[in-house]
């Protein structure tokens, strides 16, 4: 989410007290992303405007089947070794973006 986000919590005691903190606002400015192709012959392209980051990848069980770390840009992967189906995609850097192919 890029730009500005504004939030605050509410606390509540056990009595049903509750409370509220000051307005907080944060700046993300968060770098493009790009997985493609949606179906692959073998590669994932990762296009990212991001310096050292992690690519990691988890079939539907949440579980890790692989794990790339690039150094920069774009980067192609072999995804040779993972069965057809559908695969989730953590890009990692200081934020995390999860995407789906």
């Amino acid at each position: 989410m890029t730009g500005i986000n504004y939030y605050r919590i509410k606390q509540t005691d056990f009595d049903g007290a509750y409370s509220y903190t000051e307005i907080r606002s944060v700046r993300h400015q968060t770098k493009n992303v790009i997985v493609s192709p949606n179906r692959t012959d073998g590669k994932l392209n990762v296009t990212s405007e991001l310096d050292n980051y992690d690519v990691v990848i988890y079939n539907t069980g949440g579980q890790e089947v692989q794990r790339h770390m690039a150094l920069s840009g774009d980067q192609s992967l072999s995804i040779e070794t993972l069965q057809a189906g559908v695969y989730f995609v953590k890009v990692m850097d200081q934020t995390i973006r999860i995407l789906k192919f």
